[in-house]
């Protein structure tokens, strides 16, 4: 950076170029000064940066009341950095912050990512994370109530969630889980744990380290069996709360159930509707629009009934004419076929239909019902 001797005292560094420019009626010193402050200001206010590959973090807040914010730029894979207590981004600002928010499409918290950071309140861990690395929250002690570990999370490093002793509720461990590392869970005061887990997640002698055995521990419905016969999982005895595991999964399995069969009792009386739609539909054509008054009184005669497929049906008609239709129809309401009268008496060919019950109609008159055998 160039400087100018002239602006240079015995106890002031050289001047920049940009400050010498400002260096206009004396004023150099408070314009220069102002830009220091303004600029230390801005740091104190909001820090952010990267910190994985799609991830970014952003510190708000003041003082000692900081968030601190992860979220994904739905660009990159989503991963987390790993760090060393030395190299997070946030690091000496740990003590200050006190609310984190970790977005939706993060897929991993990194190794040491948030260890002995002062936040306070409940841990909330989106359904995108997939892997909580080593220390990821170790020595977190001001989170409090439930732990979750969604569906989304399938390993969980070692002393993840280690010295969290502000935890004083239930550690509830997702579906998906197959693996919990070395003091995971240790030195915590959980108070009950509920796997979700049907498939046994593999943990070691002291993933729950310090933690009591005697706290209630509930399991999927129909697996006591295998985690009380695991060699470690079966350290945990207090099974007396899984009668209200069972029953609950009884229940949505009767919800299920019961919902399923109202929909397709839904779904028949759609087509109930439909079927009565079409056949008052049918009816009233074969009244011929005018209501029950309107029919003919003339007999019609249709033999044999029923008639064999591809057979020949005769009609007889004191009314009938030459040319006059002759329309069939299912029971549906639908239009098979449409026959010219020879007469009075006439024969029709009923072609291949399938067994069943038709309607047969006169142009102008009710119809009759025959049947295909």
């Amino acid at each position: 950076m160039k400087t100018n001797k002239n602006l240079l005292t015995p106890n002031k560094p050289a001047l920049s170029e940009v400050e010498v420019a400002l260096a206009i009626g004396g004023k150099t010193k408070k314009l220069f000064i102002a830009l220091v402050f303004c600029g230390l200001s801005a740091v104190a206010a909001a820090q952010s940066g990267p910190c994985g590959n799609g991830v970014n973090y952003a510190i708000t807040g003041a003082g000692s009341n900081l968030t601190l914010t992860i979220s994904y730029d739905g660009i990159g894979t989503g991963v987390m950095n790993d760090y060393t207590s030395g190299t997070v981004p946030w690091g000496t600002q740990r003590p200050n912050l006190k609310t984190l928010i970790i977005n939706y499409g993060v897929k991993t918290i990194g190794v040491s990512a948030f260890e002995n950071c002062g936040f306070t309140g409940s841990l909330t861990i989106p359904n995108s994370v997939t892997s909580i690395r080593n220390s990821a929250f170790a020595g977190c002690r001001g989170f409090t109530g439930n732990l979750t570990i969604p569906n989304s999370v399938t390993t969980i490093g070692a002393a993840a969630f280690q010295s969290c002793s502000g935890f004083t509720g239930s550690l509830i461990i997702g579906n998906s889980v197959t693996t919990a590392g070395s003091y995971a869970f240790a030195y915590s005061n959980l108070t009950s744990i509920h796997s979700l887990a049907v498939t046994l997640p593999i943990i070691y002698a002291n993933t729950f380290d310090n933690v009591p055995t005697t706290i209630p521990i509930l399991v999927p419905c129909g697996k006591e069996t295998a985690y009380q016969s695991n060699a470690i999982w079966g350290v945990f005895t207090n099974y007396s709360l899984q009668h209200i595991m069972c029953a609950i999964a009884a229940l949505e399995s009767d919800t299920a159930a019961l919902n399923s069969q109202v929909a397709g009792l839904q779904n028949d009386l759609i087509n109930c509707e439909a079927d009565k739609a079409n056949l008052q539909q049918l009816l009233d054509d074969c009244l011929g629009g005018a209501g029950v008054g309107a029919l003919r009184t003339t007999p019609l005669r249709v033999y044999p009934n029923p008639v064999q497929p591809n057979g020949t049906l005769n009609i007889e008609n004191e009314a009938l004419k030459y040319g006059d239709k002759i329309e069939i129809y299912d029971m549906q309401g639908r239009l098979l076929s449409i026959n010219i009268a020879a007469g009075t008496e006439t024969s029709i060919h009923i072609g291949a239909l399938p067994s069943g019950t038709y309607l047969l109609r006169l142009a102008g008159e009710r119809g009759v019902k025959f049947e295909v055998k």
